[in-house]
């Protein structure tokens, strides 16, 4: 579970890797819960999924921090 600051952080990165990926896919944020769940968090964001928003996230945030989840036929087609 991050805390407050480091999660505003975080998010901030990745809304700026969102805006160089724009697209009609809603995204959805699922955030770590202290009781082991997750609570998921429609956005007003929208972005083309891509393995490029992938990696993008990834390399803005770093390994081990969050997951991008791709829809199947994304992650099929790559």
């Amino acid at each position: 579970v991050l805390d407050y600051e480091r999660s505003i952080t975080l998010f901030q990165r990745i809304q700026q890797v969102l805006a160089k990926h724009p697209g009609t896919v809603p995204v959805v944020l699922e955030l770590p819960k202290s009781d082991g769940g997750t609570r998921r968090m429609v956005t007003s964001f929208r972005a083309r999924a891509s393995v490029e928003l992938q990696a993008g996230v990834m390399a803005e945030v770093g390994p081990g921090v969050v997951d991008v989840s791709l829809p199947p036929s994304v992650s099929r087609s790559s």
